[in-house]
């Protein structure tokens, strides 16, 4: 009765053979510290690539106005570990921790008499008694320079001090 048509079967492709599987980029692990390492004087940026991949970016910081966080880079052969390390840091005496570094607090003078002079002292520094060259009075405290000539011995202010008498000094 009816016509049947023959059907040839569909060519197929060959199958590609298998392929390793794609295997992502490792990371290349990196740090850089922006203080160059352990240095408490400077505020730093540690910043990188640790081995699993991760971007990593650290500030040092103050913890008090005594104490230091210093990051730094560190080498590390073992993938499993931070390229970068913490260190937690006391600030020396006659420093204090400001903007993420320890830096330099300068000795605070107060007057002295001394050999029948009236003077500044500082304290932390020598101990001596300083004569005073001139003096300005300005709105809450003086403004001297002393006589031993050194740049630091100029425009001094003195906020406890209100007038320049206490030197035997008139105002300038």
């Amino acid at each position: 009765p009816g016509t049947q048509m023959a059907v040839s079967p569909t060519p197929t492709q060959p199958m590609p053979p298998p392929q390793a599987p794609v295997q992502a980029a490792s990371p290349n692990p990196s740090c850089a510290d922006t203080d160059y390492g352990e240095e408490f004087t400077k505020n730093g940026i540690v910043s990188g690539i640790n081995f699993d991949g991760k971007v990593f970016s650290f500030q040092d910081k103050c913890l008090s106005t005594a104490q230091l966080t210093e990051y730094y880079c560190t080498p590390r052969p073992d993938p499993g570990t931070p390229m970068y390390a913490a260190k937690d840091i006391w600030c020396h005496k006659d420093e204090k921790c400001d903007g993420g570094a320890c830096v330099k607090v300068p000795p605070t003078p107060g007057l002295c008499n001394g050999g029948g002079i009236s003077g500044i002292s500082f304290s932390d520094e020598d101990g001596q008694c300083h004569v005073v060259a001139s003096c300005k009075e300005v709105p809450g405290g003086v403004i001297v320079n002393l006589k031993r000539g050194f740049p630091q011995d100029q425009n001094i202010f003195l906020q406890s001090t209100p007038y320049c008498n206490t030197f035997g000094l008139t105002s300038s």
